[in-house]
C-alpha cells in the first residue's frame, strides 16, 4: 500500500512586537551574511586549491559568535540554498551563485520544525524558533506552512512584505478601510 500524504500551505500575517521584530532583522541578516560567507569562501578555496570547500554554518559559529543568536535551521537551510545553487549552475541551469544583497530581494528565511519548535497555540499566536509565540491573522491563499499528514508544521518560509498601504494595519485577510473622497 502507498500512503500519500498531501501537503496543505497556509499563509499568515504576523504581529512580531518589538523584541521579534529585532530578532527577525537579526535572523534576515545571518542568513545573508551566512550564504555571503560561505560563497566568498568557496570562490577562494577554489581558486587556491581547484577544489571545492565543504562548510557547515556550525564551523563560522566559534569565530563569529553572533551566529549563536539566531534560530540555526535558519542558517542550515542558508547553506542548503547555496549548495542548490551550485548543483544548478554544474547543471547548467543558472548562472553562477550570486551574493545577497542587503538592499535588493527580499529579506527571508526558512525554518523547520524540530520537537514541536513550530506550532499554533491558542488558536491566535504562532510560535517559532528563537522568538516565541507571535501574534497572527489568516489571509486568504497559499502560504508558509507545510503540514505533514498529522498536522504538524513541516517548514516556516518567513519573509517580509509590505500588505496593504500600511503594514501596520490589523485589518483581517488583507480588507482595507475606505476613505471617502472629500
Amino acid at each position: 500500500m502507498i500512503k500519500i500524504i498531501k501537503h496543505k500551505a497556509y499563509r499568515f500575517r504576523l504581529y512580531p512586537n518589538k523584541a521579534q521584530q529585532v530578532i527577525f532583522a537579526k535572523t534576515f541578516g545571518c542568513v545573508r551574511f551566512i550564504y555571503n560567507k560561505m560563497l566568498e569562501d568557496k570562490i577562494d578555496y577554489y581558486q587556491a586549491h581547484k577544489m571545492m570547500l565543504n562548510t557547515t554554518p556550525a564551523q563560522y559559529k566559534s569565530e563569529f559568535e553572533w551566529l549563536n543568536e539566531v534560530d540555526s535551521l535558519a542558517l542550515a537551510n542558508a547553506q542548503l540554498n547555496l549548495q542548490r545553487a551550485f548543483k544548478n549552475f554544474f547543471q547548467h541551469q543558472t548562472e553562477f551563485p550570486k551574493f545577497k544583497s542587503k538592499h535588493r530581494g527580499d529579506k527571508s528565511y526558512t525554518t523547520n520544525n524540530q520537537n514541536g519548535s513550530i506550532r499554533i497555540e491558542d488558536g491566535k499566536y504562532i510560535k517559532l524558533p528563537k522568538m516565541g509565540l507571535a501574534e497572527y491573522d489568516e489571509l486568504e491563499g497559499i502560504g508558509w506552512e507545510w503540514q505533514s499528514a498529522d498536522g504538524s508544521m513541516l517548514k516556516a518560509p518567513l519573509a517580509i512584505e509590505a500588505v496593504g498601504k500600511n503594514p501596520t494595519d490589523r485589518g483581517k485577510k488583507g480588507k482595507q478601510k475606505k476613505h471617502s473622497g472629500g
